[in-house]
């Protein structure tokens, strides 16, 4: 069959909703002997920032009626700035896996996209910045997709990050929020269960009604696919904000401190963008502006000594562990 040059995957870009072109090196090779699922992980820097790499999520693969096709457990170790191996997952038939469900392993991943090519070639992707859209916890990705940068979203299973997993349903073309089954994310241990639509008996003539057509159900994997989590002791959606001793440095307007810094949910090492004047404290959430003597000299982050200046006394004892830098990186032009 035919396969096009670029495929289209919905997403915010920018802060807008909006539409990020897929290039064919975007995803796997095809199997006529299930669906083929490859993980880009945010971060993309010079030797990677701590806990963006980690274990590969568990995948579940659903028909478009809820049956479920198959799955992979425990995939595999994901590096920082990495798309690692692609996942082929074995299905009991050569079905279209229409929904699928990702959930976290004990080493936190943050990822930045997710493509799928199902047994007849048909390609699907999904974005890291609906995690910021939809209020799981999030940092800049650094990856470039059609000359744009979405954000990660991180997933846990042990909780250091609140989400634990979430469920796609690929062919829709608008998402929604926490709004299953279109998209939403899971809080629990191991989720095994997706919610999906449940076909009407008067045929649709419209994708643009999907939604308003349909009435939604639930299906689970069986039980005997992976062995049951033992429980974890710790509050639901409790948010662990990063101790790093890192420092990324950018000059992307896409890159914006600011918004780092107001969002309850992002996640990372501290912050400063060269380009809009700001610089994010990540441990406490505030925000400052650059130093630009002679006009300001305080209460301002030195960019040159790597140091907050307070009062007229540079803050930090200790010097950042390691300075990352993006400046290098192209920025993006609307």
């Amino acid at each position: 069959m035919a396969v096009a040059a670029v495929i289209n995957v919905i997403g915010v870009l920018s802060g807008i909703l909006g539409i990020a072109q897929f290039g064919i090196d975007n995803f796997g090779a095809s199997d006529t002997g299930g669906s083929v699922v490859r993980f880009q992980v945010g971060l993309n820097s010079d030797g990677g920032l701590d806990n963006a790499g980690g274990d590969i999520p568990d995948i579940r693969l659903f028909n478009e009626v809820g049956e479920f096709l198959g799955g992979s457990y425990d995939p595999g170790f994901i590096e920082d700035g990495t798309t690692g191996s692609d996942i082929r997952v074995t299905q009991k038939s050569e079905q279209q896996a229409t929904y699928a469900l990702f959930s976290a392993n004990d080493d936190a991943v943050c990822l930045a996209y997710i493509s799928i090519v199902w047994p007849d070639e048909q390609k699907y992707g999904w974005l890291g910045s609906w995690g910021r859209q939809c209020g799981a916890s999030w940092y800049y990705s650094n990856i470039v997709i059609d000359g744009q940068k979405p954000e990660c979203m991180w997933i846990d299973k042990n909780k250091d990050q609140p989400v634990t997993g979430f469920q796609v349903h690929f062919p829709e073309f608008v998402h929604y929020c926490n709004n299953k089954p279109a998209f939403g994310l899971y809080y629990d241990e191991d989720p095994k269960t997706i919610t999906y639509w449940t076909q009407p008996a008067k045929k649709l003539t419209s994708r643009s009604k999907l939604s308003s057509r349909m009435t939604a159900d639930t299906s689970s994997t069986p039980s005997s696919s992976k062995d049951p989590l033992q429980p974890i002791n710790k509050r639901r959606g409790e948010i662990v904000y990063s101790n790093d001793k890192r420092l990324v440095l950018s000059s992307d307007t896409q890159h914006n401190a600011a918004d780092l810094c107001s969002s309850p949910h992002s996640l990372g090492p501290d912050f400063v963008n060269t380009a809009t004047g700001h610089f994010c404290k990540m441990s406490d959430k505030t925000l400052h502006p650059i130093c630009s003597p002679p006009t300001v000299t305080d209460n301002c982050f030195n960019v040159d000594t790597h140091k907050l200046v307070i009062g007229g006394v540079s803050l930090r004892d200790q010097a950042y562990s390691k300075v990352i830098d993006w400046s290098g990186t192209p920025p993006h032009s609307n």
